[in-house]
């Protein structure tokens, strides 16, 4: 997919005053200010013109035809996704990546020789504004404040809007459900059942330990008992009812981790009935 984006109008603003102020610095004989000014024109102007020859495009693998519907999951400190859908789909949101491409290398060496072009401009302000008089000086800070002003107001534009448009030509209008859990052990589990429509993935204890491991912590006693058991209940397909003695384990010599195996039962235990009696 390939996107372009037409410049906004408010563009010419700044292009109008450059170029009158340099037009005026000329009529008054400010010759440091006026070959400052439209060096900046012609070097901002030819770097404008060979980058935006470039596309931005977003790319993703395609999944082969009759591919099952797939699932994706994404993960933050506080938000966990869970991504169903078709497989092209689900590909382009967790494989997805965006591009800036050039038309050919001739176009690559142009940006590179404006980003020499544009240093060199900077070092000539430095030396040559500062032997304009105080009227040239003041044309070349109007040219400079206004294109900053217009620079400062392009970047505000909201960057995540952007990509959410294009995100939205993929997905289309998504079914969302979103779902608040006290604590993160309690959404994993939830994820997981989720996702036990999908056979592959209820059925595959190492998938699922990847999972736990990837968005749990891995490598205590008292995890790893739990995802243990946990697992075991999905991939025998029961209900995540526990008893008293799934946590009083021989295994398990202190007491505060029987508790916390305890209260990390009773979390999976309050995901599944939560979910059961919503669906």
């Amino acid at each position: 997919m390939r996107f372009r984006h037409s410049p906004p109008l408010c563009a010419i603003i700044p292009i109008i005053i450059s170029l009158a102020t340099c037009t005026t610095c000329g009529l008054y004989y400010e010759w440091y200010a006026f070959s400052m000014i439209l060096l900046g024109i012609l070097a901002r102007g030819l770097t404008c013109v060979f980058i935006g020859s470039g596309e931005l495009v977003f790319d993703h693998p395609k999944s082969a035809e009759g591919s099952p519907p797939g699932d994706g999951i994404l993960g933050c400190d506080h938000e966990l996704v869970l991504l169903k859908g078709n497989e092209y789909v689900v590909n382009a949101v967790t494989r997805g990546r965006f591009s800036f491409r050039f038309q050919s290398r001739h176009a690559c060496h142009m940006v590179e020789l404006c980003s020499f072009l544009l240093i060199a401009q900077a070092i000539a302000q430095l030396i040559c504004v500062p032997q304009s008089n105080l009227f040239g000086q003041l044309m070349f800070v109007v040219s400079i404040a206004t294109s900053w002003v217009y620079n400062l107001w392009f970047l505000s534009f909201d960057k995540a809007g952007i990509r959410q448009e294009i995100f939205r030509s993929v997905l289309g209008s998504p079914k969302l459900e979103k779902f608040v859990f006290p604590n993160r052990s309690s959404a994993i589990v939830s994820l997981l059942l989720l996702s036990g429509d999908n056979q592959k993935l209820s059925g595959d204890s190492e998938k699922l330990k990847k999972i736990m491991d990837a968005l749990l912590p891995s490598g205590a006693l008292v995890w790893e008992t739990w995802k243990k058991i946990v697992i075991q209940r999905l991939q025998d397909g029961l209900p995540l009812h526990f008893e008293e003695s799934d946590w009083n384990r021989q295994g398990l010599t202190l007491e505060p981790d029987r508790l916390l195996l305890e209260t990390l039962l009773k979390d999976a235990e309050a995901a599944y009935v939560a979910l059961s009696n919503g669906q």
